[in-house]
């Protein structure tokens, strides 16, 4: 996948500077901040959401679940073993943010055809709240 396909699509609204997944790095924005996460810890968000076939809840939880474990000796080594089974797209409460307004939360590429995924056990209308 070209970077024209991924995360250069978006642009940080406002630039708000984002905490990388693994060390006490601040960027200026998520995207800055996510091509740290690949070029120095050799971990690519984007790359995991597309190779996982992750839906957009289940990318969520990743990040909330890397940011609450960051402190963790192993964190690094343990997220890039991390597979579409990983016990923490089961836990909703991974759905929480743990940085309040956090940039990269804001950041993931959201695809309509999320809304037919059923993996993590949310559709995309039953997390928004409505129903039909």
């Amino acid at each position: 996948m070209s970077d024209s396909e991924g995360w250069s699509d978006w642009e940080d609204e406002g630039g708000q500077p984002a905490l990388c997944l693994f060390c006490e790095s601040t960027f200026p924005s998520a995207h800055e901040t996510l091509t740290h996460c690949k070029d120095v810890h050799d971990f690519d968000l984007l790359a995991m959401h597309t190779n996982l076939k992750l839906p957009f809840y289940s990318v969520l939880k990743m990040i909330n679940y890397l940011r609450a474990h960051r402190q963790d000796a192993n964190i690094l080594q343990t997220a890039r073993k991390i597979t579409a089974d990983h016990p923490l797209f089961k836990d909703d409460d991974n759905l929480k943010p743990i940085i309040e307004g956090d940039p990269l939360l804001y950041s993931v590429p959201y695809d309509d055809d999320d809304d037919d995924e059923s993996d993590d056990g949310v559709s995309g209308d039953a997390a928004e709240g409505s129903s039909s």
